[in-house]
Order: structure tokens, then C-alpha cells, then sequence
């Protein structure tokens, strides 16, 4: 059976950069990170994510649009030089009601996995059928094979009978590829 791709699906994927490595992450060393408080650490990783929500609106002649920013190479730079203290912020993003803010956290929290497994949970999470935007789940489903853990292949395996079907057919793909591996 051939899966047909509704035009403005994929679209979305490409404009959302999802599968294409929309970003390279950057090694941290922990060392150098400075512990923040708490409230000062939500508020950095707030002002970012407002940022980037506000470049999602553009007005011409009276008329909003309204189209999904993909995060900077500062924005991304920014969440890096934060390290994995940002996880737990960022996680709360991932119920937001905001489609874009939930992207947007999968894509953070991807570009912090090369430096932390913390991600692994915040992403099975966003990848679970409660979310119901495909590109966040396809996002957070892109970004748990990256981390390579043996909880992350578990649940892309499951994924290979979800109810969506770009959900089953990548998960699919992932194993029939060698990108995601059974566990031993």
C-alpha cells in the first residue's frame, strides 16, 4: 500500500525541517555552564521562545499571517549554552497549546541529546498520540533516534503500529533503514 503525501503536509515537514537536520549541535562542555536559579532559567528560556513566537507574525496591508519560525543558529546557541539545567523548562513547552512552541521545544531538546539522555523522556512524550500534530510527534520521533538509547528504539519499534500513518510508515522506515535498532 503507497502512502500518498497531501502537498501541504509536506510542506509543513520541509518548512519545519523535519528529517532534514535542521540544525548541528554543538558540543557543550557541562563545566562551563553556570547553575542558574530557577526563575531566572524559565525567564531566559521564555524570552527566547516569545522571540520566536513574535517572528511567527508578520503583517502586511492590514493582514496577519501567521507561519511557524524556525529557531535561529543565536536561538539555538543560546538553549546550548544553557545545557540540560533547560530540559525541564523546555519540557513544559511540549503542552502548550501552541503547535509551534511544542515544535519548537522538540527542536531544542534535540540539539541538547547530544549532550544529555535527560531528552529521552520529553521526547517519548512528544511523540505519544496525545499530541496531535504529526510534525511535532515526526520531530520528536527524528529526534529520540538521535539519541541512540535503547528506551528510545523501544518506543519508535512501537511506533511502527501507531493509528497515524506517516507515524507507522517513518517508524517503519527508521528500522528498515538501521537508523533505529531493537535493543539487545
Amino acid at each position: 500500500m503507497k502512502t500518498h503525501w497531501n502537498i501541504s503536509r509536506l510542506a509543513i515537514m520541509v518548512a519545519a525541517g523535519i528529517g532534514l537536520g535542521s540544525h548541528a549541535a554543538v558540543a557543550q562542555n557541562s563545566a562551563n555552564i553556570p547553575i542558574l536559579p530557577k526563575a531566572e532559567l524559565q525567564s531566559r528560556v521564555d524570552q527566547i521562545m516569545n522571540r520566536i513566537h513574535a517572528r511567527a507574525y508578520t503583517a502586511t496591508n492590514g493582514v496577519t499571517r501567521i507561519a511557524y519560525a524556525p529557531p535561529t543558529t543565536s536561538d539555538f546557541e543560546e538553549i546550548e549554552k544553557l545545557g540540560p539545567q533547560a530540559i525541564t523548562v523546555l519540557s513544559v513547552y511540549l503542552d502548550d497549546n501552541g503547535d509551534f512552541n511544542q515544535l519548537t521545544a522538540v527542536k531544542f531538546l534535540d540539539a541538547l541529546g547530544s549532550s544529555s539522555s535527560d531528552v529521552v523522556a520529553p521526547l517519548q512524550h512528544a511523540a505519544a498520540p496525545e499530541h496531535k500534530w504529526v510534525v511535532v510527534r515526526l520531530a520528536a520521533m527524528d529526534a529520540l533516534a538521535r539519541t541512540k538509547t535503547p528506551s528510545s528504539a523501544t518506543t519508535i519499534m512501537q511506533m511502527m503500529t501507531d493509528t497515524d500513518p506517516l507515524i507507522s510508515q517513518r517508524a517503519k522506515e527508521m528500522v528498515s533503514r538501521g537508523i533505529v535498532r531493537a535493543p539487545n
